[in-house]
């Protein structure tokens, strides 16, 4: 999937460095500006949130 295809759908960042940071500098480079509606810290809540539809991983 293209970024681009993700469109405005609410998204979730894990919040743990380096993981956040890199995320977020691969992010930017490909000019993809996420709808960051969460930053979490624990990947079982990331993975139960996209699980159930809630947010896109990002």
């Amino acid at each position: 999937m293209a970024f681009r295809e993700l469109g405005d759908e609410p998204a979730v960042l894990l919040a743990v460095l380096p993981a956040r940071d890199l995320v977020e500098e691969i992010l930017r480079k490909t000019g993809f500006t996420p709808n960051v509606a969460w930053r979490i810290a624990n990947v079982e809540t990331i993975r139960s949130m996209v699980g159930r539809g809630s947010a896109t991983r990002c």
